[in-house]
């Protein structure tokens, strides 16, 4: 029978090939690692050719998923390979650990990332870093019997999104096929080899007499796998066991190789076994001769597991279409002309049309969409795929028109489908309804440019107008101004009344401002009773002008509050914009100068900034607070104070939660409030230095108290100290090294300092901060995250940050009690924070009646000078031996 396995002798080396480099590999790999290697190279399918049945099920995955990527990767022992690619990807394969597939192979478990830009795992990926810049990412890992991972199916976008449910499991459906077709593939080509190399293997070799038609051989394969012993078979006809043989199709195989021909190919052969079950068969026949006399040697596979695996990827496609019908996003499919041809239910409901109406008419016809700012049509994205055969999205801010005149705002989609020839035959549409997101989105938008209080531009819309004036200013020449003015008598108002007061006192004078400016004009508030002004088109004499008109308006308005009036008056910054200005941060210094300057000089007045005043100001003012805080740092005349926190809800603290407060002593040993040198420190980068002497004099007071048998030592050891750090300390390459050198020299207890910081310190470079934060997180300190809500952006950002305690916005903790909007805003970052295992701590807690909406609410801490006010540390131990020890104690005792 040697002479029927002509050719083979080759195909023997392949696995002695990937035994050897599986071999190299086990060398210094863990036994895992090795028996993972070992089952990948079994598969025997690295650095093979492209195969339609797998490039088949990555398309269908793409379209399910609606996405332009879709991928098949296998990982050996340095690189992931991609099998089967959909779409153009500008890599082959990727080194071992980098990227998404080798974090699902490496923990064998599923990966969902929605935006690898704030995922600091990815930054280093190709795929993220460069084109095509691959933002979303879904992947399941290819599980073997044995239960290791030897690649990954996974798809990919350039948008960040998350996959739905139905997506999700038609993603977990096909990895389930993928194996199948691995270990069918596998079965296939372990048959193969022994079949053709070894006459007793398992593959089936038999020869028929080409003149009786009756077998004159069949090998042990052959006889196992139908069942019978040789001498039973021997001498019967092809009919015997091929269901549906007969004489046509005899004519059909043996005509050809009668009249020339090679070899003949047998295709989807159903075979009857000697028990009545059957099997599915392929094979070649050829014309041979056997001592003299023509015979046919047949050379026949079982390719049951090809079947079953090709019956099932039909069911994965049969599902897919019962999918499509339940997912929750709309979808229409047309053919190659643009006619439609499949609507789901929900796209039914978009359109207002149904399946049967809606079949074979055009699809702008079926899907009419117009741009919503100018009501202007927009141009079908199936026909932009159609023309192109690219993958396309709809225009920003498109609205369907529905048959019956409704409007739906939408987005998302369209992509070509492609026959097995990569002809295109069609394209789809997947769109949602985004109405209510989008009108959600109008509101974060105009809330993240908004001051809430007032509902003034912030400071962050301000600086971006400030430098589009500015760019205009440098490129046409033009000249504006911008006003920066604060109220002189806002404190006494929030000192005799409360901060409720001073609030209505904002709402108010901020209205009447607004009315008094140009359309062209901008009123911001810029943080407390700060606010600015932009005047375009503007130049100093007339801004000078507008300001003293402003600051009447303000000297005019008379404020009441329960029967007491009061008056208020500001002092005002001029400072011009030109191409002469340098930049947005000196412009704004340049008006906080002039400001100052009014000030200086008795408030209630209007100063332009000149550089000659600038530099007399600087001189007998701003260097002099400079140097004064520089030698407050020397003298040690900073102090602080302690405020604790009262526990509402959750499980009881290990340690209590006590906020360390800083204060300065002039030198008339007045006390300077924090809000009067803080600005000064971070203006002139002294901040850094304050916050290194308040770290060395907490972390000292751990120490002091730690090992004592005192009121002070006990109440020492059961409290959390929270610091406050700047921005510019986080910045800082030596802050970290710093921190831990105190912890060494002092032998303070790490788990007893929490670091709070604010969102913009924690995003100024989020490499550094997400380093600092995770050395100090194994070291047992904790972090919370200050005036959380008072940016918008916080949502995006707080995933990606290891934060303990989330401290809401007192702001929105003030209005609470009169505003359903900030009462909403605590009740959703409260419910965010605990979805994410935080602790929450509510701010600026000042009535019995918002310790109770709190309360209410299930806020874990509450913090403001109604629990507790700030107080030395000897006092703070006092007060809580005389009140028992206990907060709530506190709260009754002051």
């Amino acid at each position: 029978m040697n002479l029927y396995f002509t050719g083979f002798t080759m195909l023997m080396q392949l696995p002695a090939a990937h035994a050897g480099v599986a071999a190299d590999a086990d060398a210094d790999t863990h036994p895992r690692e090795r028996e993972r290697l070992r089952t990948l190279y079994s598969y025997n399918l690295l650095d093979t050719a492209p195969e339609i049945i797998f490039d088949e099920v990555t398309a269908l995955l793409a379209q399910i998923c609606d996405t332009p990527y879709a991928v098949i990767s296998l990982q050996d022992e340095r690189r992931q390979w991609f099998k089967s690619c959909y779409g153009h990807l500008p890599f082959r394969e990727l080194p071992r650990e980098i990227g998404f597939c080798g974090t699902v192979v490496n923990s064998a478990a599923p990966l969902e990332v929605s935006d690898a830009m704030h995922d600091l795992r990815f930054h280093a990926d190709p795929l993220v870093a460069r084109e095509p810049g691959i933002r979303f990412y879904a992947g399941m890992p290819l599980l073997a019997d044995t239960g290791v991972a030897v690649g990954a199916l996974c798809v990919m976008d350039r948008r960040p999104r998350v996959l739905n449910t139905s997506q999700r499991k038609a993603l977990s459906q096909l990895t389930d096929v993928v194996m199948r077709l691995f270990d069918a593939r596998r079965h296939e080509e372990d048959a193969t080899w022994l079949g053709e190399m070894i006459e007793d293997s398992l593959a089936e070799v038999l020869v028929f007499d080409a003149q009786t038609q009756r077998l004159l051989h069949a090998n042990r394969g052959a006889c196992q796998n139908l069942g019978y012993a040789l001498a039973e078979i021997v001498g019967r006809t092809a009919d015997c066991f091929i269901i549906g043989w007969n004489d046509e199709r005899r004519r059909q195989v043996q005509g050809p190789l009668l009249r020339g021909e090679h070899e003949v190919t047998l295709v989807d052969v159903a075979v009857q076994r000697k028990d009545g079950s059957a099997y599915w068969a392929e094979g070649r026949v050829q014309l041979a001769r056997q001592q003299g006399r023509p015979v046919f040697v047949v050379n026949a596979r079982d390719i049951t597991a090809r079947k079953e695996a090709e019956e099932a990827l039909y069911r994965e496609k049969e599902l897919a279409q019962i999918t499509l019908d339940s997912i929750g996003d709309a979808v229409i499919t047309t053919d190659a002309n643009g006619h439609v041809t499949y609507l789901n239910p929900v796209a039914e409901r978009l359109t207002g049309w149904s399946r049967d109406k809606a079949t074979g008419r055009l699809s702008q016809e079926v899907f009419h969409i117009i741009a919503e700012s100018d009501r202007m049509p927009v141009a079908s994205p199936i026909d932009r795929v159609l023309r192109t055969g690219e993958t396309t999205g709809l225009a920003n801010n498109t609205a369907l028109i529905c048959r019956d005149g409704r409007e739906f705002s939408v987005e998302d989609s369209a992509a070509p489908i492609r026959a097995r020839d990569q002809s295109l035959v069609g394209a789809v549409l997947v769109f949602r309804d985004v109405t209510s997101a989008r009108e959600l989105s109008q509101t974060l938008s105009w809330q993240a440019s908004h001051d809430a209080l007032t509902d003034l531009v912030n400071r962050r819309e301000f600086e971006n107008l400030l430098g589009r004036l500015l760019a205009s200013a440098c490129a046409r020449h033009m000249q504006h101004a911008l006003l920066y003015f604060d109220l002189d008598q806002f404190k006494i108002v929030n000192d005799s009344c409360g901060h409720q007061a001073g609030d209505q006192l904002l709402r108010q004078l901020s209205a009447e401002l607004r009315a008094r400016m140009r359309k062209s004009d901008t009123l911001a508030r810029l943080g407390g009773d700060e606010f600015g002004v932009l005047l375009d088109g503007c130049d100093t004499n007339s801004a000078r002008q507008i300001a003293t008109q402003l600051l009447d308006a303000i000297r005019a308005f008379r404020f009441v509050w329960q029967d007491r009036l009061f008056s208020v008056s500001a002092s005002f910054g001029v400072a011009e914009i030109s191409a002469h200005s340098e930049s947005v941060e000196a412009v704004m210094s340049a008006a906080d100068t002039a400001c100052f300057m009014a000030k200086d000089k008795g408030r209630n007045q209007v100063q332009v900034f000149h550089l000659a005043d600038a530099e007399v100001s600087f001189r007998q003012g701003e260097m002099g607070w400079a140097s004064r805080l520089a030698k407050s740092v020397e003298e040690n005349r900073f102090f602080l104070v302690f405020q604790r926190a009262l526990q509402l809800s959750g499980e009881a603290e290990y340690l209590d939660y006590v906020e360390v407060l800083l204060r300065l002593r002039d030198e008339h040993n007045r006390i300077v409030p924090p809000m009067a040198f803080i600005p000064a420190a971070e203006r002139y980068q002294l901040m850094a230095a304050v916050d290194r002497w308040v770290i060395k004099r907490v972390l000292h007071c751990i120490a002091h108290h730690d090992g004592g048998n005192s009121a002070e030592a006990a109440l020492c050891r059961r409290s959390r100290f929270a610091v406050n750090l700047s921005g510019v300390s986080l910045s800082d390459e030596g802050f970290l090294d710093f921190v831990l050198a105190e912890f060494d020299a002092s032998g303070a207890n790490p788990s007893q300092l929490c670091f709070e910081i604010t969102e913009t310190a924690a995003i100024s470079n989020v490499a550094r901060v997400a380093r600092f934060m995770e050395q100090m997180k194994a070291r047992g300190c904790r972090f919370a995250l200050d005036d959380f809500g008072s940016g918008l952006s916080s949502f995006a950002y707080l995933k990606n940050m290891p934060v303990d305690y989330l401290k809401i916005d007192g702001l929105f903790v003030k209005g609470a009690a009169t505003d359903s909007t900030d009462l909403s805003m605590v009740e959703s970052i409260n419910r965010i924070g605990h979805v994410m295992g935080m602790k929450t701590i509510a701010e600026f807690v000042e009535t019995q009646e918002n310790l109770a909406q709190m309360r209410a609410i299930g806020v874990d801490f509450v913090q403001g000078y109604f629990v507790h006010h700030p107080e030395p540390f000897a006092a703070f131990v006092a007060r809580a031996a005389a009140a028992g020890d206990g907060v709530e104690s506190l709260l009754q005792c002051a």
